[in-house]
């Protein structure tokens, strides 16, 4: 029944496979369907694995020697799989904390922990979202190696159990690969039984856009599934039984290729079907045989190194579309930095293969392993990247991630609302100024950027003999556990008024923040909604210099309006339109520092600016007149 030859065409099917993906993620627009190539590794994973599953039980009928069979599986799996992600996501973080913007580094580490405790489908769920919306977390990629990883641990112990006394029966491991089978396809087909479940559980609130389904282990382990049923049934076939036509190959490894590269309009659940099973046809009838020698050899070497290449691919895409320094060309032109990420995807996927991966096959080696050397590398492949990772989350929780920024004063005085105390009911730090009793209260909430401006906005607010109150949430993330809380909160406190001040991006799940500030509106109808600051585009640059000496001297006092964060700006003025669609006032900031063709960061009270999108305290003081302003018209427009 175990068949140990080695077939070079499957290692053709992972280089398509790999090619799919990179093409995806580079440009959706030239592979639409190119997110199918991970559905095509999830069937192989499953026909490469079932047989050195099946060889844990088949070989002896020793419960002692199953059970040494059994670690002996993990041992390979953990040094397949672990040296090359260390690597991955040590190099990762440091070049995404010097390069990336800040605003996704939260995200990003998130994941990253998520990853190493092999949750990276829950932690993709979690910080990411719908994985078809713009989603600029270079770790997301990491929740189909936590699919197969589950998948790994769970599947073997579970025939363990089943067979654990009697002998392995060909037939019942058959009939288990079937109901695994039939069930996750079931779970996969009907997605809100899946929905129902996760709001069952209150795993999140963004049902509609996260996609529950997409993520979970239950609902994809049936292509790991078909890959090994597909392996079970090729064993059983001789090799005259299965040859096919030159044709009739050609036309299989056509519909294969239109599936995975064509320009057609498919849904992920039909496409996850099609190419699965296609697949599954394709790695019987071995029909990538067909394809030219020069083309095969060069796939199968792809291929080899498909691993290391999909682990590469998405942190360095990240920062070929999103860092400030590889912002080349006119506007938001990344083409030539992008070229440079699939390029460079290869090269260091190359070295990582015939470095690392290499170095960990010898299974002469694994099996001379120790448990003491197993838990020492095991430490060492988890404390490594969690530390850095946990730094990079604690430095994302502060305002200026420890730079030694010496041009501009930071806005960090809390004025009259340094009064922070947690609320049990909303499981929430509140800063709140000197409570008059008769006066109408602001309440502002948001991100870093609410930080910023928060002790302009109690002198505003001083000024204008209004309170103030302050909440550091970012509205979309007030989700299912605190929405009956927050709005409990609002009922009670009555603010007159809500500014929302945050960081409108890519990373912003923008359908759960407008349907927040929907509901929000219908507790409190007075809302301000703040646009994004003028963002400049020289973020890296502050980054990097703030680590090594005054960065005054290098950077430039103003830019042409054309240069500036054209892409957050599109995303800011898409939110602002829809918000005052909904009868909510939108305030930007851009005629403090942008002329129609200049905006500047300098003044006579010195840099208005302490990095490239938060204001320092000059810059924040220039907005006390709008604040102010725009409380009187609130006075007179005789809002209740």
């Amino acid at each position: 029944m175990i068949q140990s030859n080695y077939r070079l065409d499957i290692q053709v099917l992972r280089g398509l496979a790999v090619l799919a993906v990179i093409l995806f993620h580079a440009k959706a627009d030239i592979v639409p369907l190119g997110f199918l190539g991970v559905d095509v590794f999830f069937v192989i994973s499953g026909f490469v694995v079932t047989p050195l599953i099946i060889r844990i039980f088949a070989e002896q009928t020793n419960s002692n020697k199953r059970v040494t069979n059994l670690i002996r599986f993990y041992k390979r799996r953990f040094y397949r799989l672990a040296p090359a992600l260390t690597l991955t996501l040590v190099t990762s973080a440091i070049v995404i904390f010097l390069l990336g913007p800040t605003s996704d580094h939260q995200r990003f580490s998130n994941q990253g922990i998520a990853t190493l405790f092999l949750a990276g489908n829950i932690g993709a769920y979690h910080f990411s979202g719908d994985y078809f919306n713009s989603n600029p977390n270079p770790l997301v990629h990491t929740w189909s190696l936590s699919i197969e990883e589950q998948i790994y641990i769970f599947l073997p112990l579970m025939v363990f159990l089943i067979f654990r006394h009697k002998s392995f029966i060909d037939h019942k491991f058959k009939a288990l690969l079937f109901l695994i089978t039939g069930s996750s396809m079931l779970l996969f087909l009907f997605p809100a039984v899946m929905e129902l479940l996760n709001s069952l559980i209150e795993l999140n609130s963004s049902v509609q856009s996260s996609k529950f389904w997409f993520y979970s282990p239950l609902s994809r382990v049936w292509q790991f599934t078909i890959g090994g049923l597909c392996y079970l049934i090729l064993s059983g076939f001789a090799t005259s039984k299965r040859e096919i036509s030159f044709k009739t190959n050609l036309i299989i490894l056509f519909l294969f290729m239109i599936t995975l590269y064509g320009k057609i309009e498919l849904s992920p659940i039909l496409g996850s079907i099609l190419a699965s099973f296609i697949t599954c046809v394709v790695i019987i009838f071995g029909s990538l045989n067909v394809l030219p020698r020069p083309v095969f050899l060069s796939l199968k070497w792809i291929g080899d190194r498909s691993y290391s290449i999909y682990l590469f691919h998405m942190p360095l895409l990240y920062v070929a579309k999103y860092a400030a320094v590889t912002s080349w060309g006119k506007g938001e032109n990344r083409i030539f930095p992008t070229i440079l990420a699939v390029i460079a995807t290869f090269v260091l996927g190359s070295l990582s293969y015939r470095e690392i991966e290499n170095r960990f096959r010898d299974q002469r080696l694994i099996d001379g392993v120790t448990t003491k050397v197993i838990f020492r590398a095991l430490m060492a492949t988890l404390l490594l990247p969690l530390i850095i990772f946990m730094a990079i989350n604690e430095s994302s929780t502060r305002e200026y991630w420890g730079l030694n920024i010496k041009y501009a004063q930071a806005p960090t005085a809390l004025g009259d609302m340094s009064d922070c105390d947690y609320n049990p009911i909303l499981s929430q730090i509140i800063c709140a100024g000197e409570k008059n009793s008769g006066l109408k209260t602001i309440l502002l909430m948001g991100d870093s950027h609410a930080e910023h401006l928060r002790f302009a906005l109690s002198e505003a607010a001083k000024n204008a003999n209004w309170n103030s109150v302050f909440i550091p949430v970012k509205v979309e993330s007030i989700n299912s556990e605190k929405k009956l809380a927050f709005k409990e909160w609002l009922q009670i406190n009555k603010p007159d008024l809500i500014i929302i001040s945050q960081f409108w991006n890519e990373t912003t799940l923008q359908d759960q923040a407008l349907e927040n500030l929907v509901n929000i509106k219908k507790v409190i109808p007075n809302i301000l909604l703040l646009e994004n600051n003028p963002i400049w585009p020289d973020s890296a640059r502050f980054r990097l210099a703030g680590y090594l000496v005054a960065p005054q001297e290098f950077l430039p006092k103003s830019f042409p309006s054309s240069q500036m964060g054209l892409k957050e700006k599109k995303i800011s003025d898409k939110i602002a339109k829809l918000a005052k669609e909904n009868g909510i006032d939108t305030m930007n900031f851009d005629q403090l520092f942008c002329s129609n063709s200049t905006c500047t960061r300098y003044s006579e009270d010195g840099w208005l600016y302490n990095d490239y999108n938060h204001f320092s305290s000059a810059g924040a003081n220039m907005t006390i007149p709008m604040f102010q302003n725009y409380l009187k018209y609130f006075l007179y427009s005789n809002r209740d």
